[in-house]
């Protein structure tokens, strides 16, 4: 299986690509959410408060 998601951070944006293929570029910040039992999820959102995506961790 091969994992299609990928975040890559830029000192003046971010491009990400997640597994919908979508292209989003500009100002970017992702919130880590820690459950306590070993899993959680990454939220990426961009400028406006907007999710983009969610990945468990």
């Amino acid at each position: 299986m091969i994992l299609l998601k990928t975040l890559v951070l830029e000192p003046l944006g971010a491009i990400i690509i997640t597994p919908l293929f979508r292209l989003v570029r500009g100002t970017v910040k992702a919130i880590i959410r820690y459950n306590g039992d070993g899993t959680g999820t990454v939220e990426i959102v961009d400028a406006g408060g907007d999710i983009i995506d969610i990945l468990p961790i």
